[in-house]
């Protein structure tokens, strides 16, 4: 248990790096982000009561996952990781999205391209719809197979300035992954953010779903695993998250494809008549889901 959580806690520290990824050049502060966007949440409803964010959304890619949540997230694991699976014979979703290390089947000058796709309901309120990539480029390897790497987040007018991590054997895009689900839900149903992640946090620990999984890459069909949660559609306090609180995010991956995950998924929508809702996917290249 002890080696486990110290693995564990060794991927948050190097996911923690990550913030440089999602964070503006001029956000000097760690906390700038944060506020920018508390700010624009509160102050910017529409008349309906539904947020108008569409000035703002690209904002979302920049933010980051404080060091404290990724820290309580690996920490809760180590204790829970056991009871999360339904089949022993399936390893927990903590495992393999903080236990693995993702990067170990890729070597220098590779580069994963991930696609995103959002589509969106409203574009007046969301922002318009759009595809774009994030490119991760490994650089260098050192001698305990960790990875320097320099990470693309969009292109064109989207571009955020290259940033380059070293130490690296999770797959960064996990991170990305994260911090869309979170911040993309608050945009949408409003509530604090800390009080959303947190929330977050629990569910993924203690009611996210794991279940085999087919990931066609290269030519080959190679096993892999689903996992699926719902972290808000048993909160006490669902009924003041404008019917968003069955929103679904979900990952698929494969410990035998380069960086292991093959798509995520972040899918929100409301109950509720008139409001907008989107769905986004990040995918690797020449990754398919089978089933």
């Amino acid at each position: 248990m002890k080696r486990r959580c110290r693995a564990r806690l060794k991927v948050a520290r190097q996911s923690v790096k990550l913030s440089a990824v999602h964070q503006p050049v001029r956000s000097v502060t760690r906390r700038a982000p944060f506020l920018r966007v508390s700010n624009l949440m509160h102050k910017n409803d529409n008349n309906d009561g539904s947020p108008n964010v569409a000035p703002h959304l690209e904002d979302l890619a920049l933010l980051t996952f404080s060091a404290r949540f990724l820290m309580v997230i690996v920490m809760l694991f180590s204790a829970a990781s056991a009871s999360a699976s339904p089949d022993d014979k399936l390893p927990t979703p903590a495992e393999v999205m903080f236990d693995r290390a993702h990067l170990d089947g890729t070597k220098a000058g590779d580069t994963l391209t991930y696609k995103v796709k959002r589509d969106v309901s409203e574009p007046k309120l969301l922002g318009p719809s759009f595809e774009d990539t994030i490119k991760v480029e490994i650089k260098s390897v050192d001698e305990n197979n960790a990875k320097a790497l320099t990470v693309n987040v969009f292109t064109g007018d989207r571009a955020r300035d290259p940033r380059n991590i070293t130490g690296m054997t999770g797959n960064p895009v996990l991170v990305f992954f994260l911090d869309r689900s979170v911040f993309g839900y608050a945009s949408v149903a409003g509530g604090k953010r800390a009080y959303l992640k947190n929330r977050f946090r629990i569910e993924l620990r203690d009611t996210a779903k794991i279940k085999p999984a087919k990931v066609a890459y290269g030519g080959q069909t190679y096993d892999g695993y689903h996992v699926r949660v719902q972290p808000y559609a048993v909160d006490g306090n669902k009924n003041k998250m404008r019917g968003y609180a069955d929103s679904i995010f979900e990952l698929v991956l494969s410990e035998k494809i380069p960086g292991h995950f093959a798509q995520f998924k972040i899918d929100i929508k409301s109950i509720e008549k008139g409001r907008p809702s989107f769905v986004e996917t990040i995918s690797l290249d020449g990754a398919e889901v089978v089933e």
